[in-house]
């Protein structure tokens, strides 16, 4: 049986290799994956503890996920072909970890056919859903997070069956971690604690005192929400400065700002699409921007289950809500318009593992012994092959930029954060006029939620045709402090500023120009706590000749910067200067 079970998992690592090989070649995901490796690269020299605890304002929380990348800085210089097969590991890693989470769960149900784990760890390798979080190299977070949680979750069922509290100990962490790869995996607890709470022995020789069953749930809720406790405190410890992706949530749903109707609508409509997607993927997208208000209709089927699987209080029932209580946070992205497209399916990574496991062992219970087998027996096969052609092909249209958005654009034609990107792989490809003329227009019908993608690049558009004041302009109509991008509009708008200032012959005009670049850099450092930014202001000041001021940022800049900061000599140097 083991030699069996060893093969098998072999066999579940070379085919997730396998499907996957095209993402090896894929290059860089210009939506966040450039915009990542600019940051690794701008702060290689700060420390892990650093990371850990910024003791900034942010958004995300998300340390281990970066601290991969560090790794991949220093292993083998960010190069994207490594980074993909990393992303590919981890898939497999996952797949096997769902073969294991579905034979744990098997075993509770008296069902010891390897079969079962194996046929479910497939149908999650091959699931097209996933290879948005698997091929882009952004969407580690979803494969992180999923390892940590599925983890979690074999922890958690062997601890209870097995009444050890070391296990339990061990999921908890799990989860801790988890949710420092992604702030979403905190949506994991729910479940668990349900499946802490229903679980039981099924099969006569599982005896299980009820006193000694009493303890092990006491600790097992007990380190969860311990683990639980720790994330939020140090995710405040870390963003003594302001939390903005909690403020956002809050603001959204519980606030007297919150449109209740409207959440509630999103509420059965996102979830009924996405329990749709599991069942049937297509069409791939990655841009997903309006779904059709009849699936309001399946996402009340879908709360109706939830309230049904309650109601049964049966391990395979906390596996399935742990599942969607993970999806229920993709809903928060909608209402509270945190990421560039409002619907996506890389949301659905960790919940396809999870319904994957209860759909093959339902599937399993059900028709098994019956004369509807020939539904497994032929259906399978079929399934595993649409499955499998689908992921390989949408490997292929993810290795090139410009084709992965020709073919959103396809799908989403009205989505301006996608015509931006198609502009940009368009200039990159070398047709440069005809992707800056795009980015100007686009900017013209930029009216969305995240505008802010439009605006920027159609700034870019005119400052390469040398139009900086206009670029200043548009970049100014969206400066907006409450949206996640805000800290990078005000950079963008200092590197303009700053050629702006370089350019002009008018002294009033180039002081006040410098006062601007001024009041940005100093919202910078109040937003990041970033002793970079004093230097800057050093620097800016110097350029008015206001010396004193300078001095007192360059003394700053030092005393606060990392021992390894390129600008912290020339801070301290400068500061000596005006000294004398």
């Amino acid at each position: 049986m083991k030699m069996r079970e060893g093969y098998l998992v072999a066999f579940l690592a070379f085919l997730v290799l396998g499907i996957y090989y095209p993402a090896i070649f894929a290059p860089f995901n210009s939506v966040d994956d450039v915009e990542m490796v600019n940051h690794v690269l701008n702060s290689a020299d700060v420390s892990l503890w650093q990371l850990l605890i910024p003791r900034s304002s942010g958004y995300y929380y998300r340390p281990l996920l970066y601290y991969t990348y560090v790794l991949d800085y220093h292993v083998w210089g960010l190069h994207e072909s490594f980074m993909h097969l990393e992303n590919v590991f981890l898939h497999a890693g996952n797949t096997i970890l769902v073969f294991y989470l579905a034979a744990t769960v098997s075993r509770v149900y008296g069902v010891n056919k390897v079969l079962v784990p194996f046929c479910a760890a497939v149908l999650f390798a091959i699931h097209p859903v996933n290879t948005e979080a698997v091929i882009w190299v952004s969407g580690r977070t979803d494969l992180m997070a999923g390892f940590f949680l599925l983890m979690a979750m074999i922890l958690l069922i062997k601890g209870l069956r097995e009444q050890k509290l070391g296990y339990l100990l061990m999921s908890s962490l799990a989860f801790f971690l988890g949710c420092l790869c992604k702030d979403s995996a905190i949506f994991f607890l729910p479940g668990a604690l349900f499946c802490v709470y229903c679980y039981k022995g099924r099969k006569p020789e599982e005896t299980i005192q009820p006193r000694e069953m009493s303890v092990t749930r006491l600790f097992g809720y007990l380190f969860l929400l311990v683990a639980s406790l720790g994330y939020f405190f140090l995710r405040s410890f870390a963003f003594s400065r302001g939390d903005g992706g909690i403020h956002s949530v809050i603001k959204h749903t519980v606030t007297k700002d919150a449109d209740l109707l409207y959440n509630i609508k999103v509420l059965f409509k996102v979830s009924g699409f996405y329990l749709k997607k599991f069942f049937v993927p297509w069409p791939l997208n990655f841009a997903i921007v309006k779904i059709s208000d009849l699936y309001i209709a399946l996402g009340i089927l879908l709360m109706i289950l939830c309230v049904y699987l309650v109601y049964r209080r049966e391990v395979i029932s906390s596996v399935f809500l742990t599942g969607v209580g993970i999806m229920s946070a993709a809903l928060l992205v909608v209402t509270g318009r945190m990421a560039w497209t409002p619907i996506a399916e890389r949301y659905l990574y960790i919940p396809c593992a999870l319904f994957t496991i209860c759909t093959i062992l339902l599937a399993y219970l059900l028709f098994s012994k019956t004369r509807w087998r020939c539904i497994l027996v032929y259906g399978f096969p079929v399934l595993f092959a649409v499955f499998t052609w689908t992921t390989v092909a949408r490997g292929f249209t993810w290795q090139e930029n410009l084709r992965l958005y020709e073919d959103t654009l396809r799908k989403s034609p009205d989505f301006p954060p996608a015509k931006n990107e198609y502009a940009i792989a368009l200039i990159k490809s070398g047709k440069v006029g005809e992707g800056y003329e795009l980015l100007k227009k686009n900017r013209l019908a930029a009216n969305l939620k995240n505008r802010e993608y439009a605006v920027e690049n159609a700034a870019i558009a005119m400052v390469s045709e040398g139009d900086l004041d206009g670029a200043v302009t548009v970049l100014k109509s969206v400066l907006d402090k409450k949206s996640q991008n805000y800290q990078k509009m005000l950079i963008r708008l200092v590197a303009i500023d700053g050629v702006r200032a370089v350019k002009s012959t008018d002294v009033t005009e180039r002081k006040s120009i410098q006062k601007e670049i001024g009041g940005y850099l100093q919202e910078l450092y109040h937003l990041t706590g970033d002793p970079f930014y004093c230097y800057r202001l050093g620097q800016n000041a110097l350029a008015m000749h206001e010396e004193g001021e300078a001095r007192s940022y360059f003394h700053q800049a030092y005393e606060k910067a990392p021992d390894g900061a390129y600008y912290r000599e020339p801070a301290r140097r400068l500061a000596q200067r005006l000294s004398q």
